[in-house]
């Protein structure tokens, strides 16, 4: 559990890196469909257990290493 929690922290700094610290879109991108997830919001990814997975796709965004 504390795993996940550290990988819902993470996924938190990043997007407010992306988003320069704006809570609202960091929490309307968490809660909208993604391509990068098959069409699935994230958010429900993370609740279902999934946060890792999460995580690990937006670090690979932020360090430039994105898969098509």
């Amino acid at each position: 559990m504390a795993h996940e929690h550290s990988c819902v922290e993470r996924i938190r700094e990043i997007l407010r890196k992306f988003f320069n610290g704006n809570e609202k879109l960091v929490s309307l991108w968490l809660n909208s469909k993604s391509s990068a997830f098959g069409g699935y919001v994230p958010q429900a990814l993370i609740d279902g257990g999934n946060a890792e997975m999460v995580c690990n796709a937006l670090e690979a965004m932020h360090s430039g290493n994105v898969c098509s």
